[in-house]
């Protein structure tokens, strides 16, 4: 049990690391014209995400630094579909507006980043949380108790969607 919860925050860590990344490659996005930069990270939905998370903890890897980077690579592709989704959603004339009362793209692209940050950060974060616990105890634990966190965790990010 207790290598359980050390592995679970070790993945949980990976994944906060590749958020941190998907988050300064996002603001970097915002500042540059030419956005369709995260286009291909659209692939990484979460049905790929669990796939290809099952296939990495199903793969045993002798160093075990090769796996934390793998999810930490996955992670940040996960984020980074997030960030593809609030970056398609931006409004442009708020853009323009906001550029022309005198703020530069530095303040524009740090207020973007604040208002949307439940989207793109605490929202993957839930959902990759949920997923590293889930195949970590999938041999432990029945298939009740798995729908019922799934459950729990479809709730929770359907909450966090509401205004």
């Amino acid at each position: 049990m207790r290598e359980m919860v050390l592995m679970l925050f070790s993945l949980t860590l990976c994944s906060l690391a590749g958020g941190g990344v998907s988050l300064f490659l996002l603001y970097m996005a915002l500042m540059r014209k030419k956005r369709e930069i995260l286009k291909p990270f659209e692939i990484f939905n979460s049905f790929t995400t669990m796939g290809l998370l099952f296939l990495i903890e199903y793969c045993t890897f002798s160093p075990a630094v090769v796996k934390y980077l793998l999810v930490f690579i996955l992670s940040s592709s996960f984020f980074l579909n997030c960030s593809s989704k609030v970056l398609k959603n931006e409004n442009k004339r708020y853009r323009l507006m906001y550029l022309s009362l005198g703020y530069d793209k530095k303040e524009y692209s740090l207020g973007y980043l604040k208002k949307n940050l439940k989207n793109v950060f605490v929202e993957p974060l839930i959902i990759l949380f949920i997923f590293h616990f889930i195949i970590l105890s999938f041999y432990t634990l029945n298939m009740f108790v798995i729908g019922f966190i799934l459950v729990l965790g479809g709730v929770t990010i359907s909450l966090l969607r509401m205004k």
